[in-house]
């Protein structure tokens, strides 16, 4: 005599609560994100220190090695890095850049 017992339904609802709750917990996550970026733009007038805290709160966020704020300058042919937020394995690249010297990057645009 065997007795069986289908918990698919439970295991199915246990699920569903887990992912419920990873949701929640990036929402929140978002949130702070979001927060983070705003209060400095309420406490500074300085564009500078706003795109510093904006890359840094973005880069850790959502785990790069390297956030960066890019100024295209269509007339001079340009495209000029002013702050950027980097592991400190790497190499900065905060310059003004010819967009001639990387055609295969301005073909995507």
């Amino acid at each position: 005599m065997a007795v069986t017992h289908d918990n698919t339904e439970r295991v199915l609802a246990e699920q569903e609560q887990a992912r419920q709750l990873a949701d929640l917990e990036l929402r929140a996550k978002r949130q702070e994100l979001i927060s983070a970026i705003a209060q400095a733009v309420l406490r500074s007038e300085d564009p500078v220190a706003i795109q510093a805290i904006a890359t840094r709160s973005l880069g850790e966020f959502v785990g790069a090695d390297r956030c960066y704020f890019c100024f295209h300058d269509e007339h001079e042919g340009t495209f000029a890095i002013n702050t950027e937020w980097r592991r400190a394995r790497l190499k900065g690249i905060v310059g003004v850049y010819r967009m001639d010297d990387y055609p295969d990057l301005m073909a995507e645009y």
